[in-house]
């Protein structure tokens, strides 16, 4: 598969930030509110097959609420509030399996939103960084689930890979490159 150069990672206040939204979406599934769990469950587990809490250790969460953020908390300095849409929260990261070694190494948060506007609105990126804010903007995109040696299932989404992950426990490794035409990173290559 074709490789890009490791890519920048996002500066420690947006990685302060995404963890402790993703802390945040964990208590909201361990507080068991019956209105978010029938959510939760309505688009993990039924929409996409992924058990909660199975989703929960792989970093997918179910977002309630569309949040408008104060940029500077995640250490941007663009005046625009930034956007993280009702849906499903999607931490990419790179772990290993459980327990995990270490602390998770979030790299990039994507949304597939609940209710979107077109089919080019289902995806949303919480950008990481100020320069750069057009398509061409290199950005991390790969989730890497799984050990190094493990045989690997590359595949487009996130979604898709934490589901096999789930299914196949223990046995492959999933690598999402969360998108058709995005080649892997250094880092997911290296797996």
């Amino acid at each position: 598969a074709p490789k890009i150069p490791r890519n920048p990672l996002p500066c420690p206040a947006w990685l302060a930030r995404a963890t402790v939204l993703a802390c945040e979406l964990d208590d909201m599934l361990a507080g068991a509110e019956a209105g978010y769990l029938a959510e939760a469950r309505k688009f993990i587990e039924e929409g996409r097959g992924i058990d909660l809490q199975w989703g929960a250790d792989m970093g997918i969460y179910w977002n309630p609420r569309d949040c408008y953020e104060d940029p500077a908390r995640w250490g941007l300095k663009r005046e625009k509030k930034l956007f993280i849409p009702r849906g499903i929260c999607i931490f990419l990261h790179r772990r290993s399996v459980p327990p995990w070694e270490g602390d998770p190494w979030i790299v990039g948060l994507l949304v597939r939103r609940a209710n979107p506007s077109s089919e080019a609105d289902k995806l949303r990126w919480v950008p990481f960084r100020d320069d750069g804010a057009g398509p061409e903007e290199p950005k991390i995109r790969t989730m890497v689930l799984g050990l190094r040696g493990w045989p690997v299932i590359l595949l487009e989404s996130a979604l898709d890979a934490a589901l096999v992950f789930q299914e196949c426990w223990g046995t492959v490794a999933t690598v999402a490159t969360c998108g058709a035409s995005y080649p892997l990173d250094l880092d997911a290559a290296g797996m």
